[in-house]
């Protein structure tokens, strides 16, 4: 059983990004839409403004459902009830989003940013203790590790797609294959990213459109999906501890590395602020099993686990989280629209 679901899981997912990593660097690729807000003439010709729904808020909501989701499933497996996943959700959603605008902001010293950077520190530092908080107000007798181990799969696998967002934006590029040694230039080519249209943001920020550059989205993708695959295997064998570090260690660790590899802007420093983020959440999450060493580790249930979320109430749930992150990532705040309407001739 919990093979063919890691095998399932693995295939839509992957099936996915052989579409995702060919389509979205194209122009056509970054506005889903465009909604009409203010209407006015121009010599005779009735435009509108129109404000740009984009694929970046589209994968973005498309991630944090398929994390909620991911957690919802792993957490109902160990027994935790659903008034207390939503709860735990609900405080690590109210803590993480705004934090991905808001420190991003202070660490980069612009508008209009996100950073899942940030936003990953902030989850990773406060949420054991919302954990533990929720499971002590309720006199649950979970190991938090087997909790957090759950969390910290759902956001392996969330950010891993979530690099979509990404790509159909232009952020978070690589460098240019001509500032890597031959060798290595010859190796990544077949592979490179080339992104197209000059509101994507590789174009108004370093002018590399149309440029081959290192395909970082993609590496992170593929490298994060597999990290949460072999955690999850982990996490329903009941190795919940091995679980919880391998896929914060591995996705923090390839945050710092992955960043020597870029060439958007994250700071004037070698190391960014986001890298220092990275290697104190290694060393924290090393600290958590022996903070909490409660020995009483459940056994996971997956028959339970798709019963339990196969209900109305989470699905609800699950499309007003879809709702919110859409319009809260995906309403374009860098571009602008001018559109007219007109009948059809025939």
């Amino acid at each position: 059983m919990n093979e063919w679901i890691i095998m399932i899981l693995g295939s839509i997912l992957f099936l996915h990004y052989l579409w995702a990593f060919k389509r979205l660097p194209q122009e056509n690729y970054q506005f889903l839409a465009t909604r009409p807000k203010h209407k006015h003439n121009d010599n005779e010709l009735t435009l509108w403004d129109g404000e740009n729904l984009t694929y970046y808020g589209l994968f973005n909501a498309n991630a944090y459902v398929l994390a909620v989701m991911i957690a919802f499933f792993l957490l109902a497996s160990i027994g935790i009830s659903l008034l207390t996943i939503i709860l735990m959700t609900l405080f690590i959603l109210i803590i993480c989003m705004p934090s991905s605008k808001i420190l991003a902001q202070i660490v980069e010293k612009r508008p209009h940013v996100f950073s899942v950077g940030a936003a990953s520190f902030m989850g990773i530092i406060l949420s054991p203790w919302i954990v533990y908080a929720i499971l002590k107000y309720q006199q649950i007798e979970h190991n938090c590790i087997s909790v957090l181990a759950a969390i910290s799969i759902a956001y392996t696998f969330g950010e891993g797609l979530g690099r979509l967002a990404c790509i159909s934006f232009g952020c978070c590029y690589g460098k240019p294959l001509t500032e890597l040694n031959p060798f290595f230039q010859r190796m990544i080519s077949p592979f490179a990213m080339v992104f197209e249209g000059k509101t994507k943001k590789i174009a108004y920020e370093s002018h590399l459109d149309g440029v081959k550059v290192i395909p970082i989205q993609a590496l992170t993708a593929i490298l994060y999906t597999l990290c949460g695959l072999a955690s999850l295997y982990l996490f329903l064998e009941k190795y919940f501890v091995a679980a919880f570090i391998l896929s914060i260690i591995v996705t923090q660790l390839w945050r710092f590395a992955s960043e020597f590899l870029r060439a958007d802007y994250r700071g004037n420093e070698k190391i960014s602020v986001y890298q220092w983020m990275s290697l104190i959440s290694c060393f924290y999450v090393m600290t958590l099993p022996y903070i909490f060493k409660n020995k009483l580790f459940p056994i996971p249930d997956t028959v339970f686990a798709f019963k339990a979320i196969w209900q109305p109430q989470v699905i609800i749930f699950l499309q007003g989280i879809w709702v919110i992150s859409f319009f809260y990532t995906g309403k374009s705040q860098v571009t602008k629209a001018k559109i007219s309407f007109e009948l059809s001739n025939d």
